[in-house]
């Protein structure tokens, strides 16, 4: 399987990151890939087992099912449908503490595209596609937790008038 993975670094307290990251409700507001994601068949939260309908901007629509959770550490999900190009499709969030404010945040994606006699020059230009896909969500994550993190620090300062 083709492999693709990007780091951040995020001023941020892991469990924050985590929950940010993690929270379907927070999500649409920075995540700059998934367009619309619901839990299925009456689920509420993460947990192995639980499938997740995930609807892209660029249109991809895909059925995953988490595979692992162990919070506030990382999530792992499986492709169960999706695109007709991918053969397989699996991804791993993985959020660790650095300090007591900051979190090295890692997404992991191994892919494999369906037509073996293409693969290699397939799955190579999903991965370019990925990689800046990828970047660009751990971007706008970055941004959002860093922002919200000076909101709250803010809503925190007492003045002395």
């Amino acid at each position: 399987m083709a492999i693709v993975e990007k780091s951040i670094l995020i001023n941020l307290s892991q469990d924050q990151v985590y929950h940010i990251a993690q929270d379907y409700y927070i999500r649409p507001q920075w995540d700059t890939f998934s367009k619309k994601i619901e839990f299925l068949n009456g689920a509420k939260q993460a947990e192995p087992g639980v499938k997740v309908s995930v609807h892209a901007h660029n249109g991809l629509k895909m059925i995953v099912e988490y595979v692992a959770v162990k919070a506030p550490e990382r999530a792992a999900i499986k492709m169960v449908s999706g695109p007709a190009f991918f053969e397989k499709f699996a991804g791993t969030w993985i959020f660790a503490k650095q300090t007591d404010n900051s979190t090295h945040v890692t997404f992991r994606y191994g892919y494999q595209s369906k037509w073996f006699l293409i693969r290699p020059i397939f799955d190579r230009l999903i991965g370019i596609q990925f990689g800046w896909d990828t970047n660009r969500r751990l971007k706008a994550l970055k941004e959002f937790c860093e922002a919200s993190a000076s909101i709250r620090n803010e809503d925190l300062t007492i003045s002395e008038s």
